[in-house]
Parts: C-alpha cells; structure tokens; sequence
C-alpha cells in the first residue's frame, strides 16, 4: 500500500506545536507531548508499529482527533488496513470542517481505495464476550457494528467469555465481503486449539450469480457470431466483385475505396468470430466448472473474453 509519507511528515510539523494541548496537569501534557515526539521519530524510521503505540498513547493522554490521522498512518502502513480505515473514517468525522480542504481531499480518497481493500467480520457473541482479531482486542460483546479487516489476508479470530475460549479459528474475507459468526455460551475451542463448535461463517453464496453470467455470455457470444457471420458474408461479396472487376488480380487505383471496404469487413468479421467464440467458452466454462460448491464457498469467479490486436481468448480470474 501507498502511505502518505510526505502529507504524514506536514501533519506531524503542524501538529507538533499543539496537537497535544494541555487538558489536566502539566506532567500528563507533557507525558502526551514526549509520547508523540517518540512516534514522530519511530515512523521517520520506519518503525510502525512503534509509532502507532506512540501516538495511541499520546492520544490516550491527551485526546485530539489529528492524532487520528497519524495513527491510521501508522497502520495504513503496517497494512492494517481495516484499523486504518476506522481511524480515517473517525478523523474525517471528528475534525469536520477543521481539516483543511485539499486534506480532506487526500484522505477521502484514500479511505475509498482502502475501502476495496477491507473486509468485514460480523460476530454474534454473548453479552461480555471479548472478540480480538490478530491479538489485537476488537470489541466486547454486544458490538456496535461490523470489525474490519484487510482483505484476502488470512487473520486469527478469538472470542473469550472471562476464561473460555468460545472460539478460536482463522478467517479470510474477501475486498467487501462481510463474514458472519454466531458463537453460543456453549461454543467452546478444544484442547488441542482445533475450531470451535459453532460460528460458521454465513456468505452470500456466488454460484447464481455465476450461472447468470453464464447464459449472458453464451447469448453475446452467439450474437457476436451471428454478426461476424453477416459482415463475413459482406467481405466476401466485396472479395468476389473486386476478382470479377479486377484483371489478374490487380486492380487500378480507383478501386483503393473498395479494397479498403472489403479489409474493414474482413477484420471486422475477425474481430466478431474470435470474441463471439471466447464469449461462448466462457458461457461453457462458467456453466459447468465454476458453477459448483466449490466456487461458491472458495471465492468469487469471473469469466470473460478478452480481444486485442491480433488475438481473442478467454480470461478467467478467481478471487480469494
């Protein structure tokens, strides 16, 4: 990920002199002051996570919602990116019209980029259960909303009643899926740390939509056929009036036009077969092997024909 390094070092400049304004006693001012100096000189070395600890600290001591940005930096960084994108999303919010105008601009594009980048975790736990996600403490049950997380990054997820461990296993969410997970009291990790009864996750499964796209290719790709078939047959008209008018093959120059008509209608045609053809593999492919269980519990297929100067074919993708 890209962080704003260069905007990151302005805000630290700016935010040096006052963003740790005095709110009780000088020693806590100074404590919150000394803490985000540590952090301004952790993240100029490229220690992130130190940094981050810095100025969650300093904010903790002395609460200023400039410090958010700074932290989501920090984790932006550190390629945490759902913390990130809360701690943005809580800058934008709490700063409103404090922030300066092409700031503002800055980060509302980069909270949309990350938002491409982020998951989400939807748990359902009894009332006082902990949820830490990578270690990192999320939330105590009853959540106010969804966790985010980085996408297509395989993350740790823990939920502890006082001593218990309701349950323990590794999830991974796609850019905007959203994973969800029922734990009961009676939900427990066994022994050996294996998964916990309950808390299966509940996705919208893909394969309907797959099938969908199947048929909508395999209806373009006859289409574009039926169209090549149709300029296919012009170009060969054309082809045939220029033999019959043309002696030996060569033509004179008033003819150029007709030439030039009949090749247009030859790499028209050309162009119309070899996507209409990829489309109908892609129908195929899409109607058969990705519409399984597999592909709708695995992840998000796509299917498609692709076509360039020279060449036509099929592109599969498959998203985890």
């Amino acid at each position: 990920m890209r962080p704003f390094s260069g905007v990151l070092l302005v805000c630290i400049a700016l935010l040096a002199g006052g963003a740790v304004s005095a709110q009780g006693t000088d020693e806590a001012t100074d404590e919150a002051r000394e803490a985000f100096q540590q952090g301004i000189d952790a993240f100029g070395e490229g220690r992130f996570e130190e940094a981050r600890e810095a100025f969650s600290r300093a904010n903790e001591i002395s609460p200023s919602w400039k410090i958010l940005y700074n932290i989501g930096q920090c984790e932006a960084a550190l390629k945490k990116y759902g913390l990130a994108l809360t701690h943005f999303e809580q800058y934008l919010s709490e700063g409103g019209d404090g922030i300066a105008s092409d700031r503002r601009d800055e980060v509302l594009a980069e909270v949309e980029r990350l938002r491409k980048m982020v998951g989400s975790l939807e748990v359902a736990a009894p009332d006082g259960a902990v949820v830490l996600v990578d270690g990192v403490e999320r939330g105590t049950a009853p959540l106010p909303g969804r966790i985010r997380v980085a996408a297509s990054v395989v993350h740790e997820l823990v939920v502890r009643l006082g001593d218990r461990v309701l349950l323990e296993r590794t999830v991974m969410a796609g850019g905007g899926e959203n994973l969800k997970y029922e734990v009961t009291a009676d939900s427990g990790a066994d022994a050996d740390g294996g998964e916990a009864a309950g808390g299966e996750p509940e996705t919208d499964g893909g394969s309907s939509g797959v099938r969908t796209g199947g048929w909508v290719a395999l209806g373009l790709g006859a289409a574009l056929l039926a169209g090549g078939g149709v300029t296919g047959g012009v170009a060969l008209k054309k082809n045939g009036d220029l033999v019959d008018s043309c002696d030996g093959g060569v033509c004179d120059r008033n003819k150029a036009g007709e030439i030039d008509s009949r090749d247009a209608m030859a790499m028209t045609t050309n162009v119309l077969l070899g996507v209409g053809a990829a489309a109908v593999v892609a129908g195929v492919l899409m109607l058969t092997v990705f519409d399984s269980d597999e592909s709708a519990d695995g992840g998000d297929a796509s299917v498609g024909p692709t076509a360039g100067p020279g060449f036509a074919g099929v592109t599969a993708e498959w998203r985890f």
